[in-house]
Protein backbone atom coordinates (compact mmCIF):
# COMPACT_ATOMS: atom_id res chain seq x y z
CA UNK A 1 0.00 0.00 0.00
CA UNK A 2 1.02 3.53 -1.07
CA UNK A 3 -0.32 6.14 1.74
CA UNK A 4 0.20 9.60 0.75
CA UNK A 5 -0.47 12.50 3.67
CA UNK A 6 -2.29 15.76 2.84
CA UNK A 7 -2.68 18.78 4.69
CA UNK A 8 -6.18 19.05 3.60
CA UNK A 9 -8.98 17.88 1.13
CA UNK A 10 -8.03 21.09 -1.37
CA UNK A 11 -4.33 19.37 -1.58
CA UNK A 12 -5.88 15.83 -1.96
CA UNK A 13 -8.12 17.32 -5.01
CA UNK A 14 -4.61 18.73 -6.55
CA UNK A 15 -3.15 15.63 -5.63
CA UNK A 16 -5.28 13.70 -7.66
CA UNK A 17 -5.90 15.72 -10.31
CA UNK A 18 -2.79 16.30 -11.20
CA UNK A 19 -0.34 13.63 -10.30
CA UNK A 20 -2.25 10.77 -10.53
CA UNK A 21 -1.44 9.39 -13.89
CA UNK A 22 1.89 10.40 -13.34
CA UNK A 23 2.00 8.20 -9.79
CA UNK A 24 0.18 5.02 -11.79
CA UNK A 25 2.31 5.40 -14.83
CA UNK A 26 5.08 5.26 -11.98
CA UNK A 27 4.10 2.15 -10.10
CA UNK A 28 3.47 0.43 -13.20
CA UNK A 29 7.55 1.37 -14.84
CA UNK A 30 8.38 -0.70 -11.38
CA UNK A 31 6.10 -3.70 -11.30
CA UNK A 32 4.36 -2.41 -8.61
CA UNK A 33 0.75 -1.89 -10.86
CA UNK A 34 -1.21 -3.93 -8.45
CA UNK A 35 -0.32 -1.28 -5.26
CA UNK A 36 -2.94 0.12 -3.72
CA UNK A 37 -3.02 4.29 -3.23
CA UNK A 38 -4.43 5.62 -0.51
CA UNK A 39 -4.76 9.55 -0.18
CA UNK A 40 -5.39 10.93 3.68
CA UNK A 41 -6.14 14.28 5.03
CA UNK A 42 -4.45 15.30 7.90
CA UNK A 43 -7.07 15.93 10.55
CA UNK A 44 -6.18 18.52 13.14
CA UNK A 45 -5.02 16.13 16.09
CA UNK A 46 -2.28 14.51 13.44
CA UNK A 47 -4.09 11.10 12.76
CA UNK A 48 -4.93 11.22 9.27
CA UNK A 49 -8.30 9.93 8.12
CA UNK A 50 -8.29 7.96 4.72
CA UNK A 51 -9.92 9.84 2.17
CA UNK A 52 -9.71 8.11 -1.00
CA UNK A 53 -8.15 5.32 -2.44
CA UNK A 54 -8.40 4.46 -6.48
CA UNK A 55 -8.74 0.64 -7.18
CA UNK A 56 -5.94 -1.01 -9.21
CA UNK A 57 -8.64 -0.85 -12.51
CA UNK A 58 -8.32 0.10 -15.76
CA UNK A 59 -7.92 3.37 -16.18
CA UNK A 60 -10.99 5.62 -17.97
CA UNK A 61 -10.23 8.23 -20.96
CA UNK A 62 -9.27 10.87 -18.75
CA UNK A 63 -6.26 8.72 -17.16
CA UNK A 64 -7.61 8.08 -13.85
CA UNK A 65 -8.06 4.60 -12.67
CA UNK A 66 -11.71 3.06 -10.77
CA UNK A 67 -12.62 4.16 -8.15
CA UNK A 68 -12.68 2.33 -4.27
CA UNK A 69 -12.80 3.48 -0.76
CA UNK A 70 -11.23 3.04 2.14
CA UNK A 71 -13.21 4.12 5.55
CA UNK A 72 -16.16 6.61 4.51
CA UNK A 73 -15.01 8.14 1.16
CA UNK A 74 -15.66 6.73 -1.80
CA UNK A 75 -15.90 8.97 -4.66
CA UNK A 76 -12.69 10.56 -6.49
CA UNK A 77 -13.40 14.05 -7.49
CA UNK A 78 -13.58 14.45 -10.75
CA UNK A 79 -13.79 18.04 -12.60
CA UNK A 80 -16.98 19.66 -12.93
CA UNK A 81 -17.83 19.16 -16.43
CA UNK A 82 -20.67 19.99 -18.29
CA UNK A 83 -21.98 16.38 -19.19
CA UNK A 84 -20.87 15.64 -15.44
CA UNK A 85 -23.33 18.31 -14.02
CA UNK A 86 -26.27 17.53 -16.60
CA UNK A 87 -25.84 13.78 -15.79
CA UNK A 88 -26.53 14.36 -11.87
CA UNK A 89 -29.53 17.07 -12.50
CA UNK A 90 -27.41 19.88 -12.02
CA UNK A 91 -25.59 18.86 -8.75
CA UNK A 92 -22.07 18.52 -8.83
CA UNK A 93 -21.03 15.08 -8.79
CA UNK A 94 -17.95 15.84 -6.14
CA UNK A 95 -20.04 17.16 -3.38
CA UNK A 96 -22.01 13.40 -1.83
CA UNK A 97 -21.90 12.33 1.43
CA UNK A 98 -19.22 9.65 0.68
CA UNK A 99 -16.65 12.73 -0.18
CA UNK A 100 -17.82 14.78 2.96
CA UNK A 101 -14.71 15.30 5.41
CA UNK A 102 -16.78 14.57 8.71
CA UNK A 103 -15.52 16.62 11.94
CA UNK A 104 -16.66 17.90 15.23
CA UNK A 105 -17.62 21.21 13.92
CA UNK A 106 -19.98 19.57 11.66
CA UNK A 107 -21.57 16.35 12.55
CA UNK A 108 -24.71 18.19 13.61
CA UNK A 109 -25.19 19.74 10.04
CA UNK A 110 -24.33 16.42 8.47
CA UNK A 111 -26.74 14.05 10.30
CA UNK A 112 -29.52 16.74 9.72
CA UNK A 113 -28.17 16.58 5.55
CA UNK A 114 -28.35 12.50 5.81
CA UNK A 115 -32.01 12.89 7.45
CA UNK A 116 -32.97 15.03 4.30
CA UNK A 117 -31.49 13.37 2.43
CA UNK A 118 -33.33 10.05 3.58
CA UNK A 119 -36.43 11.73 3.74
CA UNK A 120 -37.17 14.57 1.81
CA UNK A 121 -39.76 16.73 2.50
CA UNK A 122 -40.46 15.20 5.85
CA UNK A 123 -37.78 16.29 8.77
CA UNK A 124 -35.96 20.01 8.88
CA UNK A 125 -37.97 21.11 6.26
CA UNK A 126 -36.81 23.94 5.07
CA UNK A 127 -32.84 23.08 5.97
CA UNK A 128 -30.83 26.14 6.39
CA UNK A 129 -27.17 25.48 7.38
CA UNK A 130 -25.11 28.42 8.79
CA UNK A 131 -21.40 28.51 9.62
CA UNK A 132 -18.09 29.35 9.33
CA UNK A 133 -16.36 29.56 6.39
CA UNK A 134 -14.39 25.64 5.17
CA UNK A 135 -17.26 23.94 7.28
CA UNK A 136 -18.67 22.16 4.14
CA UNK A 137 -22.10 24.29 3.91
CA UNK A 138 -21.95 24.24 0.13
CA UNK A 139 -20.82 20.23 0.06
CA UNK A 140 -23.90 19.53 1.98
Amino acid sequence: MLRVSAPNAHARDRILSRYLPLVRDALEEIGASNLQFVIEVQLADNEPQPEWAPESSGRDPAGHTGQGHTGAHSEAPTGSSSSNMADTGGMNPRYTFETFVKGASNQFALAAALRVAETPGRSYNPLFIYGSAGLGKTHL
